[in-house]
């Protein structure tokens, strides 16, 4: 090992503790900034949740002795639904496009001639994927 090496590996192991401390005051700040950031989301997530916890209905969770709350699974779509509706989203349209498929996997008789029909080459490893919808994060 080289001298360099050895001095920087010394140095690491005599400020181990400081490297860590700051390793750790780095993180926290860039979870602060984030949070920041994204406050009116997180408010309006936990106001949401809040409304379901709240919300008496056919399908109510159990609280445990513990204090820990078990949510019945047929709640978790109207739970899901809930939070989407309630976080600044947005429907996109995601055009036809190509899709590599894994070893081995190969296109459907149905895809390839699906592509053939629109002049695109599906070279062995590939499929053509059917446009859809789909809800993302609005910016």
């Amino acid at each position: 090992m080289s001298e360099k090496k050895r001095k920087t590996l010394r140095w690491i192991n005599k400020h181990k503790k400081e490297l860590c401390a700051a390793g750790v005051c780095i993180s926290t700040l860039i979870l602060l900034v984030l949070c920041y950031k994204h406050q009116n989301s997180i408010k309006a997530l936990l106001k949401s949740l809040q409304k379901i916890v709240n919300k008496p209905s056919a399908h109510t969770s159990l609280t445990l002795p513990d204090g820990r709350v078990e949510i019945n699974p047929a709640q978790m779509d109207e739970l899901s639904d809930a939070v989407m509706s309630e976080l600044e989203t947005r429907l996109i349209e995601v055009g036809l496009h190509p899709r590599r498929l894994p070893k081995g996997q190969h296109a459907s008789q149905m895809k390839i001639l699906e592509a053939e029909k629109l002049g695109i080459d599906l070279m062995g490893e590939y499929t053509i994927v059917d446009p859809y919808k789909k809800r993302i994060a609005a910016a």
